[in-house]
This record gives C-alpha cells, sequence and structure tokens, in this order.
C-alpha cells in the first residue's frame, strides 16, 4: 500500500473531507460550489452483506463511489453476530467476482475464545487462510479491550501478549490491520439516559485512555503493520494526539467514518483546515 499525505487522501475520498478541509476558507466554499464534475471516491468504511453486491453497485455508481471496502459482515443492527471462519470464505468467494471494486475484512470469532485453549495459536493461521482467499486484512472491534475475556473471565486487552502472533502474521502477510477500540469520548461519560454503548462505569471497563494507549503500544511493537484507525481512531477530539501518531508511524492511517459531527464538535474550522491541510 503507498503512503500517501492528509492533502491527497481529502482529494481522493470525497466532498465531506474536502468541505472538512476547507472551512473557513472563502476560496475553499468558492472552490467547492465551483465544482462541476464528482470525482470518482473511494468508500473507505462501510457494513454490508454480499448477498447483495449486485444493487451496491448501482448505488456505487449513482453515486460516483469507485471502490468500498467493507469492513465487516458481523454487525447488523447494531448488534454482534459472528458468522464463523466458513461463512467468510463464502462471502470472500462472492467478493473477489467484484474485486475491482469491493474489498473485505476479516473478522475473528472472538467468543470462541473462552470454549477454545488455542484459539490465540490458530487465529494467525484463520487470518492468513482469509487473506489468501483475497481478504484484505483483519478487523479488530471494540470488544477487544473492552469486554471480551477468556474461559477464566480475563479480559482480553488490545497489547494482550497472547495478540502478539496475530500482530506478527500481520506484519508478515502485509496486510491491513483496521482496528476500532475504545469508543467516542461521550460513551465514557455518564449519560442521563440509558445506552447500549455506555462504558462509564469504570467498575466494568477500562479507561478509554488505556485501552487507546494499548494500541499505541501495538504500533510502536510492530511499525510496519499497516494500520487503518477507524472512526478518525476514536480520537476526533483530540487532533494533537492524532497528528503526533500520524507523525511518529508512517503506516498509520484514518478513515472518518461516523465522525464527522465529533470532529465538528471539538475542533475549531481552522484546527480542522490545518489537520487536513497538512
Amino acid at each position: 500500500m503507498n503512503n500517501i499525505n492528509r492533502r491527497t487522501f481529502v482529494k481522493q475520498t470525497g466532498s465531506g473531507l474536502a468541505y472538512l478541509a476547507t472551512l473557513g476558507s472563502a476560496y475553499g466554499a468558492e472552490k467547492l460550489a465551483s465544482h462541476q464534475k464528482p470525482q470518482k471516491v473511494i468508500e473507505a468504511h462501510i457494513h454490508y452483506p454480499v448477498e447483495n453486491l449486485v444493487t451496491c453497485l448501482k448505488m456505487m455508481d449513482a453515486h460516483n463511489i469507485a471502490y468500498m471496502v467493507n469492513q465487516g459482515l458481523f454487525w447488523t443492527n447494531l448488534s454482534y453476530q459472528p458468522k464463523g471462519h466458513r461463512y467468510f470464505l463464502k462471502a470472500q468467494k462472492i467478493c473477489n467476482e467484484y474485486r475491482d471494486r469491493f474489498g473485505l475484512l476479516y473478522d475473528l470469532h472472538w467468543s470462541r475464545c473462552k470454549e477454545d485453549p488455542q484459539f490465540f495459536k490458530r487465529a494467525p493461521n484463520l487470518i492468513e487462510e482469509a487473506v489468501e482467499a483475497g481478504a484484505l486484512g483483519l478487523k479488530i472491534w471494540k470488544n477487544i479491550g473492552l469486554w471480551e475475556t477468556d474461559s477464566r473471565d480475563k479480559l482480553i486487552g488490545v497489547d494482550d501478549p497472547r495478540m502478539f502472533p496475530i500482530w506478527e502474521r500481520i506484519e508478515k502477510l502485509g496486510c491491513i490491520l483496521s482496528i476500532h477500540v475504545a469508543d467516542a469520548l461521550g460513551n465514557f461519560q455518564p449519560r442521563d439516559k440509558p445506552s447500549r454503548w455506555d462504558f462509564s462505569d469504570s467498575s466494568k471497563y477500562p479507561a478509554r485512555d488505556t485501552i487507546i494507549q494499548q494500541r499505541i503500544n501495538i504500533m510502536r511493537k510492530y511499525p510496519k503493520v499497516i494500520v487503518n484507525g477507524c472512526h478518525m481512531a476514536i480520537q476526533g477530539e483530540n487532533l494533537k494526539s492524532l497528528s503526533e501518531q500520524l507523525e511518529e508511524f508512517p503506516n498509520f492511517h484514518l478513515d472518518i467514518s461516523a465522525f464527522l459531527g465529533v470532529l465538528a464538535e471539538n475542533n475549531s474550522p481552522e484546527e480542522l483546515r490545518k489537520f487536513f491541510i497538512k
């Protein structure tokens, strides 16, 4: 994968980013207003059933989307529903028919580590088989570091030594690690109304900063791994930290899926403009 700077990324990933990058600039607003022919864009973060790819293709063509990355098959109506390795291989075979339009990321069935003492030893081989079948890489969800436990009810952290063989295999394969660990800052703060994504109870969940630091620890230990930080790496309110990480880790990338609101609420237009132009 070729590294690109954030300005190029803005140009290639659509008007949403372009708008953020030019906020506060009269020249930018004028330039957007005069934009006549939309560029083909890449949608780097979707969840879509592979059985409906023909319908999806029509939608993509209608909206100038050249390529989509399916970041996991197992989240449906905001619930986690793992379907297993065999299902993934069948889904990947379907996606391979449209290889120039769709990419698919693999997802490990983490709940099985409760019943399979060999899970962490088997996982790297499952990932390699998926990549050989056509997968772009591995997706890690926020269950890792937040609530997923092993057979002894020990929490599985992002930088748990048992995870090292997984990161090592990804590094060896040269595939993508797309990672969504921790969650938005607001989900770690007390709420007036109940929410399924309420992680504010410190007796049940680790601190948000602890989980984010675990991700950074892994990036330092395995600097050759190509990392996509989903949803602005869950740090859209802290552009300073993200800038430092992007400088330190050349293989670190970000997508903005579902985080435009967070970016707009927590940063000034000028801060956003400077960040995306850099």
